[in-house]
């Protein structure tokens, strides 16, 4: 039986084909001065605009979605990226990862992540080795 998630055979599988495409997204938007409405908002952070709009029923739906509002979306969106993203700036985006880091923020079993490491001889990376790091994790 078919649940309708995609079967990958590495976490980098999964992290390129998506994770890296909305995390460029999201940097796209949080590098320009642009403004996006809701619905952009929603697609970027893979939410429905349900959701997005849902966050906003105790005052009015804004027109638009500037950086601060899109954070809060970010905080508050209930999907695997928002809650990866989450979990990252609690950790306070951290410029060298450590096993522990990458297994809490993309919710990864520890000792796959800790098997990895050890594969690579490593007790931490920065975070341009990360997609080298999850080729090793299944």
């Amino acid at each position: 039986m078919n649940s309708g998630k995609k079967k990958y055979i590495c976490f980098y599988d999964e992290y390129e084909a998506e994770i890296a495409p909305r995390l460029r997204s999201i940097d796209v938007f949080l590098r320009t001065e642009h403004v996006s409405t809701p619905a952009e908002a929603a697609r970027i952070l893979g939410l429905s605009p349900d959701e997005v709009y849902s966050f906003f029923e105790d005052c009015s739906v804004p027109e638009t979605i500037d950086r601060e509002r899109f954070f809060f979306l970010l905080r508050s969106g209930s999907n695997k990226l928002c809650q990866m993203l989450r979990r990252e700036l609690e950790c306070g985006c951290p410029a060298i990862y450590k096993p522990h880091h990458v297994a809490y923020i993309y919710d990864l079993c520890a000792d796959s992540v800790a098997r990895a490491f050890h594969e690579m001889s490593c007790k931490e990376v920065p975070a341009r080795v990360l997609p080298a790091l999850f080729k090793r994790i299944s």
